[in-house]
């Protein structure tokens, strides 16, 4: 199980489990379909639900595929 810092640009993953942040973005639940866009240097640009996030890396670090 890998990180979301850690995908590949370009996949399309499901948030398996999500150890922080559930209460500022309901759309990264686990479940969710998400595409990876962009990262840089950890910090990672996700779509969900027709919108993007960009999430820093401690938080990315949190969320598991």
């Amino acid at each position: 199980m890998l990180s979301l810092s850690q995908a590949p640009i370009g996949t399309i993953e499901t948030i398996k489990w999500n150890l922080g942040y559930t209460n500022c973005v309901s759309s990264l639940t686990e479940g969710n379909i998400i595409e990876v866009i962009a990262s840089y240097f950890g910090n990672v640009i996700v779509k969900s639900n027709g919108k993007r996030f960009a999430i820093d890396k401690d938080a990315a670090n949190k969320i598991k595929l």
